[in-house]
């Protein structure tokens, strides 16, 4: 008698049930990775635009770009005394600057770009460094601790 061999249906239903448990386990947690792996680009500019602020202020003693007598710089955002980012490293998020307090104060916000998975999401940093997540998607958790950045689901990036 001749012995087939290869696989029995059976054998291959099973084999793509253990793939279905393994893909329905695999892809959302992906799919968070990836999502806050985006969300680091906004910590880290907006770090980076506050040090640049706090430098434009040690020199002209405003955040104000637009203040008489202030060493301008060439492509701000808004009026405040920072560069746009560079358009290469950003990618993620958009960025903008307020001023408060007759230009003695600033409020920099990081906002997700609609066709990215960081849409939803708005950070903000001021002059205090004071650090919130002003906007998240209603399944993440909104109970931040005071100065912190929402990063991931039910944690912060403090």
């Amino acid at each position: 008698m001749k012995k087939h061999s290869g696989f029995t249906l059976i054998e291959l239903m099973v084999v793509v049930v253990i793939m279905s448990i393994l893909m329905a386990i695999a892809v959302p947690q992906y799919v968070q990775y990836v999502m806050r792996s985006q969300m680091v680009e906004a910590s880290s500019t907006l770090s980076n635009l506050r040090v640049q602020l706090e430098q434009f202020y040690q020199d002209n003693r405003t955040y104000d770009n637009t203040a008489a007598g202030v060493l301008a710089v060439a492509t701000p955002i808004n009026t405040c005394g920072v560069n746009q980012p560079v358009a290469n490293t950003i990618k993620y998020f958009a960025y903008t600057c307020a001023l408060t307090n007759a230009g003695q104060g600033y409020t920099l916000t990081a906002t997700g770009v609609a066709t990215e998975k960081t849409n939803g999401f708005t950070f903000t940093l001021n002059e205090q460094n004071l650090r919130r997540t002003t906007v998240a998607p209603a399944s993440w958790t909104s109970a931040a601790p005071a100065n912190c950045w929402l990063m991931s689901q039910g944690a912060t990036g403090c």
